[in-house]
């Protein structure tokens, strides 16, 4: 709280100049606190001069009017012991502005020549910012100094700055790298530690030829594709498969389209145009590490798209829960065919199928039929009870029948089997999958 006084007086302009002051004595004065429509404080004057006060008022900021009436030439000023405060402090004269211990603030930072808004400034000392600074552009101070960020030093380019050379010069780059998006690299990268990468990344050239001089020689080196695929090819002196042949290989866990395929239906599926002038054939090589039986569905046979096996042991089940007759120009070669009853219950009917060098374990009575049935060198075995007949007009040659076999209307080859050639064979357990 503070007291607070004022003269009023008044010219006398009846005389010449300088103007005598008059005290204005005898007026009601009057302080009103902002908002300005509260409390109101009255000043007493002190005899008849024209000075007028008050012992305490609280602090705040104030207007002072006379009879009552706002005197719009004092504005608004404070009266108090603490510190002033405005919400707006405006300039008395226009255009002149208000100095604040010794600064002139001024229509804006520009026009105060506090801050240029535009063009050129120069600022000494450092300067803080808590926030985010937001430019195009940030320029060196100092010719041919850079500009340090952080402690990594910026100037003119990343070759100069000695953050990655782009051009042909050896660098050497120590630790772990950690790349999480795409990275396109078009020169040799030579490995001195680990390369983890999390995203993709791209390298556009890197050995043109296997064996030529820009070569791979660490361990951790990082080879171009054509470097990776001219090496497989050195490695096996050359060798490849013809486009009309395919592998399986169960459990690959990917596909190398065209090339290697982990199961016989998606093997027979990539050939386009199979026909009698391209015959193709999927060369199964495997059954895996935990089954020693290949199932798939006979629904997905192609003609012309026949299924060999690396071995005997090649166990494939043909599971055919949708189909009681397969009627397809093609051929089996080299493998074991289990043909069992889970599935399906009623006879079956193998047409036109070729079978050569195959052992096939058969659980129910079957017909083999067809002008281009074959059997050719094949160990036939079927549960005791069950009758294997053909018909038709095929070839049937060096064949052993564990059973008895039937011919019905046969027409066509049937030369130097064995029929009856066990009778009590004891067939292994049906491998076909439940339905």
């Amino acid at each position: 709280m503070a007291g607070f006084v004022i003269e009023i007086s008044k010219l006398d302009t009846t005389h010449s100049v300088p103007y005598p002051k008059i005290p204005s004595s005898g007026l009601t004065v009057t302080l009103r606190v902002n908002p300005y429509s509260g409390t109101t404080y009255s000043l007493t004057e002190v005899g008849t001069t024209g000075v007028y006060g008050i012992a305490t008022v609280n602090d705040g900021q104030y207007k002072l009017y006379i009879g009552g009436a706002e005197q719009t030439a004092y504005q608004t000023f404070w009266i108090g012991d603490s510190a002033p405060r405005f919400d707006t402090i405006a300039e008395r004269t226009a255009a002149t502005g208000v100095t604040i211990d010794g600064v002139l603030i001024k229509d804006s930072l520009n026009a105060s020549s506090i801050m240029a808004l535009t063009g050129n400034q120069e600022c000494a000392g450092v300067k803080s910012f808590q926030g985010s600074i937001k430019t195009n552009t940030i320029s060196e101070y100092g010719a041919g100094s850079g500009v340090t960020i952080d402690g990594i030093g910026l100037i003119d380019d990343l070759d100069t700055s000695n953050i990655v050379t782009k051009s042909a010069v050896a660098q050497t780059i120590a630790g772990v790298k950690t790349f999480s998006a795409q990275t396109n690299h078009t020169g040799a990268i030579v490995g001195t530690s680990t390369l983890a990468v999390s995203g993709q990344v791209t390298f556009n050239t890197q050995c043109a030829k296997y064996g030529s001089t820009f070569a791979i020689s660490n361990d951790v080196d990082i080879p171009h594709k054509a470097y990776v695929d001219d090496a497989i090819i050195a490695a096996s002196g050359n060798y490849t498969e013809s486009i009309n042949t395919v592998s399986v290989f169960p459990e690959l866990g990917a596909t190398i389209p065209g090339v290697a395929y982990d199961d016989i239906a998606s093997a027979i599926a990539s050939f386009t145009s199979p026909a009698v002038t391209n015959q193709c054939c999927v060369l199964v090589k495997g059954t895996g590490a935990t089954s020693q039986y290949i199932t798939f569905n006979v629904s997905t046979l192609v003609d012309y798209v026949h299924i060999k096996g690396l071995h005997k042991r090649i166990n494939i089940v043909p599971d055919i829960a949708v189909e009681t007759s397969t009627d397809q120009n093609m051929m089996f070669e080299n493998c074991s065919l289990f043909f069992g009853i889970k599935t399906i219950t009623a006879a079956r009917t193998l047409a036109n199928i070729q079978f050569v060098n195959c052992d096939l374990f058969i659980y129910n009575d079957v017909t083999f039929s067809g002008t281009n049935l074959r059997l050719i060198d094949c160990n036939i075995y079927s549960a005791s009870g069950h009758d294997i007949t053909y018909s038709g007009a095929g070839q049937i040659m060096g064949c052993r029948f564990m059973q008895n076999t039937t011919a019905s209307s046969w027409t066509g080859v049937y030369v130097g089997n064995y029929d009856n050639c066990n009778t009590s064979f004891s067939m292994p357990t049906d491998p076909s999958p439940t339905p």
